[in-house]
């Protein structure tokens, strides 16, 4: 987690939940105190947030209202216009399925649900788009949500949200 856009690493707040890598703050993603952290230390206080490899280890698949808690944390914890980078294994690749430890599958389309313009666009279209953000204070705007691969099948997920406050 970044503080500033003039920053080094060494500006960084460091964040994990293995004691042995030295973080700033020690939390559990598996566990509550990481959004209590969120809640309690970090209203407005960042510019940036990079989660990488993290998100395929919070909450669990089709608990949706841990999934949204979660990103209204975040985005409590960002400035206005602040952004997230994160990356995650792709959906249902090797690297997402083969580490017992991962409790969320993530797509692209996983992020759409938190920008609230993708739904007026789904209205439009008149497609269906189950709404999940009522009742949740929290809107970005989906930058990027893309897969990544070199050769063979995607294995990676990048995305880039940014705060809209």
């Amino acid at each position: 987690m970044l503080r500033a856009h003039e920053w080094t690493w060494e500006d960084a707040t460091h964040v994990d939940e293995l004691r042995e890598v030295v973080p700033d703050v020690v939390v559990n993603a598996y566990t509550e105190p990481w959004v209590n952290w969120l809640r309690a230390e970090a209203r407005g206080a960042f510019d940036e947030i990079h989660m990488y490899e993290f998100l395929e280890h919070t909450g669990h698949q089709g608990d949706y209202p841990e999934w949204f808690l979660f990103w209204e944390q975040v985005w409590h914890a960002l400035k206005p216009g602040g952004m997230v980078f994160a990356t995650a294994p792709y959906g249902l690749s090797r690297g997402a399925m083969g580490d017992p430890g991962h409790t969320r599958f993530l797509v692209e389309d996983s992020f759409w649900f938190l920008d609230p313009c993708q739904y007026k666009f789904n209205e439009m279209k008149r497609t269906t788009m189950t709404q999940y953000l009522i009742g949740f204070h929290l809107c970005n705007k989906v930058v990027l949500a893309a897969p990544t691969k070199k050769d063979g099948p995607v294995e990676h997920l990048f995305v880039v949200l940014e705060a809209k406050k």
